[in-house]
C-alpha cells in the first residue's frame, strides 16, 4: 500500500482507504504528520512497505527503486536472496528484508557499478531503518552491513564482533564510531553523511560520531552491495531492513530532520 505520492519533487501523505478498515479520506496513525521527503538528489529508495510482488517468506529477488530512478538492486536469486517478511520480525507491525534468516552467508541486494555509478557524486547521504538479530554478533555472520565504497582492504561493520560500529560508507578510511546504545537489536533508524572534509553518523536522531578528517569514496568499479560485503571475507548482515534511501549528496540539516522524521514516524522508532 502506498502511503505517500509524488507531488513537484516532494512525497506528500496520500489519502486512502487502510487494509485495516479505516474510513476513506483518513490517514494511518503514524502518517498523519508524516512530514514531506525531499526527492531532489536522491538516487535510490527501497521501501520493503511498497513491494507488492511477494508474499511472506518470498525472496526478494528485486529491490524496487521508488524514487523513479529505475535503480532497483537485485541478486543472483537462490539463497542470495533475502526474505520478504510480513510476519513474526516486523518493525511497527510493518514489512521488512531479512538478511540471513536461517544463518545464510550472502544474502545481498546488488547493483552494478555501470548501472548506479557513484563515483562522480562528491558526497552522499544514507538513511536506513534496521533491526540486526545479535548485538554483537558472535561471528562473521552478523557482523556485516553493505560494500559501498571503491576499495577492497576494509569492511562496514554495524556492528563487529566486539561490538564496535566500524563504517567506511562512501569513504576512504573506516571510521571508528563506537559502542552504539541502545542496543542495536532493537529497531533503530541510522544516518551517514559523507563529504569532503566530514564525515557523520546518527542514530535515532542523535549524532554518534562526527569527523572533520574524510574524503568521498564513490564506486568507480565494484559493485554496490547491501546486505552482505565479500571483501574481507563473507560478512553478512544478519537481521531486518525495512528501508533504505540514498543521496547523491551532503543533506542540509533541514532536509536530513524532514527525513528523519518520517522514518521514525513511520516505523514507530
Amino acid at each position: 500500500m502506498r502511503y505517500f505520492e509524488k507531488h513537484n519533487d516532494l512525497w506528500l501523505p496520500r489519502k486512502l482507504r487502510d487494509q485495516r478498515g479505516m474510513l476513506p479520506g483518513l490517514l494511518p496513525a503514524w502518517n498523519v504528520a508524516a512530514p514531506a521527503i525531499p526527492m531532489a538528489n536522491m538516487e535510490y529508495w527501497f521501501d520493503a512497505d511498497q513491494e507488492t510482488a511477494y508474499a511472506d517468506t518470498d525472496r526478494i529477488t528485486t529491490a524496487t527503486d521508488q524514487s523513479g530512478n529505475g535503480n532497483d538492486f537485485t541478486n543472483g536469486g537462490g539463497n542470495t536472496a533475502p526474505r520478504y517478511r510480513t510476519t513474526a520480525v516486523t518493525i511497527n507491525g510493518l514489512p521488512v528484508a531479512y538478511f540471513g534468516q536461517d544463518n545464510e552467508t550472502s544474502n545481498r541486494f546488488d547493483r552494478i557499478h555501470a548501472l548506479f555509478d557513484s563515483s562522480g557524486w562528491g558526497a552522499a547521504t544514507i538513511f536506513f531503518v534496521a533491526r540486526n538479530d545479535f548485538d554483537p554478533p558472535a561471528t562473521s555472520l552478523g557482523a556485516g552491513l553493505w560494500h559501498l565504497n571503491d576499495g577492497f582492504n576494509f569492511t562496514t561493520h554495524h556492528p563487529f564482533t566486539d561490538g564496535i560500529v566500524y563504517s567506511s560508507t562512501y569513504s576512504t578510511v573506516r571510521k571508528t564510531v563506537g559502542n552504539l546504545t541502545p542496543s542495536l537489536a532493537s529497531p533503530y533508524y541510522a544516518m551517514m553523511r559523507s563529504t569532503a572534509g566530514s564525515w557523520i553518523e546518527r542514530v535515532n536522531g542523535t549524532q554518534v560520531f562526527s569527523t572533520g578528517t574524510n574524503t568521498f569514496n564513490g564506486m568507480a568499479a565494484d559493485i554496490n552491495r547491501i546486505g552482505n560485503d565479500p571483501t574481507l571475507g563473507d560478512y553478512q548482515f544478519q537481521g531486518v531492513i525495512g528501508e533504505i534511501i540514498i543521496y547523491s549528496a551532503a543533506l542540509n540539516d533541514t532536509d536530513r530532520d524532514a527525513v528523519e522524521a518520517y522514518l521514525a514516524a513511520k516505523w514507530g522508532i
